[in-house]
């Protein structure tokens, strides 16, 4: 039996693309937001946590940004390789092209 791989074309509103690679075990995520949407966001009142694995920034993982954020919250995960991280709460992760999570489980 092949491995299965899924996908998640463009959103609503046009800000992610996910594929998911079960014979790899990776979650690869692209940005096909414009640059504008974490101003929107900020005039909201949402909190943009960002993530980056080479550091520069509060999160160098996407799972201590979940359990910082609040529903409504946009994560920016920039390009780089990734922990699994678990998700349960309102909140929007917006990635680079070239992120990768290791080890999804399905």
């Amino acid at each position: 039996m092949a491995a299965m791989a899924g996908d998640c074309s463009e959103g609503p509103d046009g800000t992610i693309s996910i594929r998911i690679d079960r014979e790899a075990k990776t979650l690869t995520i692209s940005d096909n937001a414009s640059a504008s949407s974490g101003d929107a966001a900020a005039a909201h009142g949402q909190q943009i946590l960002v993530v980056n694995a080479a550091g520069g920034t509060p999160y160098q993982a996407i799972q201590p940004a979940i359990d910082a954020a609040a529903p409504g919250d946009i994560i920016q995960v920039r390009a780089g390789s990734y922990p699994p991280f678990l998700c349960s709460k309102a909140i929007r992760i917006q990635g680079e092209t070239g992120v990768v999570v290791q080890d999804v489980q399905g």
